[in-house]
C-alpha cells in the first residue's frame, strides 16, 4: 500500500472539494459563536439532533469586504440575524486549506429565514405563556396611588441606569423615591438567567415591600432586544406579584417581555417620566378633590345659610305670633286673677262682717247692759252648777264691778213640763 504525506492528502481533499463545490451552496445551521477581529467575523456553525446533541460542526467566516455587502443587503440589523443561538440560512463557498482545514466562506444571508425562526420562537413563547395563564397577567395588577419604593433591575454600569435615576430624582415636583438596585446583565447569554432571578428575589423580599419593579437598560441593537424574548423572563413577569415597568431602550421593536409587562416604555427616561406622571396625576386628583370639597362645602354652607335665614325669619314671625298669643293669655289670666282676688276679698270681707257681728253679740259688756252677770271660780268661767266648788269663793262680774261671795247651797232648776 502506498504511503502519502499529510500535505498530499490534504491537497487531494482540497481538489475533491473544489471539484464538487465549485459553486456557492445554501445551508441552514445554528450559529454557536461569533467573534470579530479586524473587521472579519469568525463564526461557528452547528447542526443539532432533536435531543440537542451536536451532530455536525464547521467554522465559517465573513471577510471584511463581504461583511459590508451583506449588511447593506439586509433590511434588519445584521446582528439580529447573526446572533448566537439563532437558526440561520447562509450561502457559502466551501473552501479547504491544506493547513487550516475546512472553512465556509459566507457570501449571503437569508434574513427572511432567520426572522421567521425568531418570530416563530416569539409566537411559541407567547403561546406557552398563554397556556400557563402567565400572559399579560401582570397588566391586571395595580400600582399604588403614590409610587415611592422601587426595585430596579439593571446593569450598574449602564447609561440607562444613570438616565433613569437622574430623571426620577431631579423631577420638578420634588417627589422623593427610594430605589433598591438588583444588578443583572442587560445583554448577552446571562441576561435571561440574571433578570429572571432578580425578579424572583424581589418578589421574595419581605423586609421592604416594593411598589413595583423597574427593568431598564440604555439603548442597544435589535439583537440585544431579543434577550427579552426569552421564556423565563416573561414567565417571572407573569408570576410577579408586583407591577413590572420595562424600558429597554428600543424605539421600534417590541419584545415578549415588553408585551407581557404591566407597562412598556421605550427608554429608561420614559419609565421615569411615567412614574413621575403617575404621582403627579395622583396629586392633581387630590387637589381636585380638595377643590371639589371646598366648592361643594361652600355651596352647602351657602344653602344652609339661606335656610337658616328663612328659619330665623320664620322664627321671628312665629315668636311675634306666640308673643301676642301669650300676651293675650296673660291679660286674660290677669283679668281672671283680678276678679278672683276681688271675689276672694269680698268673701273674706263678708266673713269678717259676720265674725264682727258674732263678736259684738257675744261681747260681755252687752250682756252686762242687759242685766246679766258672769260667774268665775278659780279664774274660770262657771257655766253649770256642777262646776262650782262650795268650799272656795267665787267672783260675780257685773256691768260696773265685781262681787266676791261664798257659795252656801246649790240647787238645780226644775224642768217645766
Amino acid at each position: 500500500m502506498e504511503t502519502i504525506s499529510l500535505s498530499r492528502l490534504n491537497e487531494f481533499v482540497r481538489r475533491v472539494i473544489a471539484l464538487n463545490f465549485d459553486d456557492p451552496v445554501w445551508i441552514v445551521a445554528e450559529l454557536l459563536q461569533i467573534k470579530e477581529s479586524k473587521g472579519h467575523y469568525y463564526i461557528e456553525l452547528a447542526e443539532k439532533s432533536d435531543q440537542g446533541d451536536i451532530i455536525a460542526q464547521s467554522s465559517a467566516v465573513i471577510w471584511k469586504p463581504n461583511y459590508g455587502l451583506i449588511k447593506k443587503s439586509l433590511s434588519a440589523d445584521i446582528f439580529t440575524i447573526l446572533k448566537e443561538g439563532n437558526q440561520i440560512k447562509v450561502q457559502v463557498l466551501v473552501d479547504y486549506h491544506p493547513r487550516f482545514g475546512l472553512k465556509l466562506n459566507i457570501q449571503k444571508v437569508d434574513e427572511s429565514y432567520t426572522l421567521g425562526k425568531i418570530l416563530q420562537q416569539k409566537i411559541q413563547t407567547i403561546d406557552r405563556l398563554k397556556k400557563e395563564n402567565l400572559w399579560q397577567i401582570n397588566r391586571t395588577l395595580e400600582l399604588p396611588i403614590i409610587i415611592q419604593n422601587l426595585a430596579v433591575i439593571t446593569s450598574m454600569t449602564a447609561a440607562g441606569k444613570i438616565d433613569f435615576e437622574n430623571q426620577l430624582m431631579s423631577n420638578p415636583f420634588g417627589y422623593q423615591f427610594r430605589l433598591s438596585y438588583y444588578p443583572a446583565a442587560m445583554q448577552g447569554l446571562q441576561t435571561e438567567t440574571e433578570v429572571s432571578q432578580a425578579i424572583i428575589n424581589i418578589n421574595e423580599q419581605e423586609v421592604t415591600p416594593f411598589d413595583g419593579i423597574v427593568i431598564v437598560r440604555g439603548g442597544g441593537s435589535k439583537l440585544d432586544l431579543m434577550d427579552f424574548d426569552t421564556y423565563q423572563i416573561s414567565k417571572q413577569i407573569g408570576l410577579s406579584a408586583l407591577p413590572v415597568l420595562i424600558g429597554v431602550g428600543h424605539h421600534i421593536d417590541e419584545s415578549v417581555a415588553d408585551m407581557n409587562a404591566f407597562a412598556s416604555l421605550k427608554t429608561p427616561t420614559a419609565v421615569a417620566e411615567y412614574i413621575i406622571n403617575h404621582n403627579r396625576l395622583a396629586e392633581e386628583n387630590v387637589i381636585k378633590t380638595m377643590e371639589s370639597i371646598r366648592f361643594y362645602g361652600s355651596q352647602i354652607i351657602s344653602t344652609y345659610a339661606i335656610e337658616l335665614r328663612h328659619i330665623k325669619e320664620s322664627l321671628n314671625t312665629s315668636f311675634i305670633n306666640i308673643k301676642y298669643t301669650e300676651q293675650q293669655k296673660i291679660i286674660r289670666y290677669k283679668n281672671k286673677l283680678y276678679n278672683l282676688v276681688q271675689q276672694f276679698i269680698q268673701n273674706k270681707f263678708t266673713t269678717l262682717l259676720q265674725l264682727d257681728h258674732k263678736i259684738k253679740i257675744n261681747d260681755p259688756s252687752i250682756f252686762y247692759q242687759k242685766g246679766y252677770s258672769l260667774l268665775f271660780q278659780h279664774e274660770k268661767p262657771i257655766t253649770s252648777i256642777h262646776e262650782l266648788d262650795l268650799s272656795d269663793p267665787m267672783i260675780t262680774k257685773l256691768k260696773d264691778g265685781s262681787v266676791l261671795s261664798q257659795p252656801i247651797k246649790i240647787w238645780q232648776n226644775q224642768k217645766s213640763n
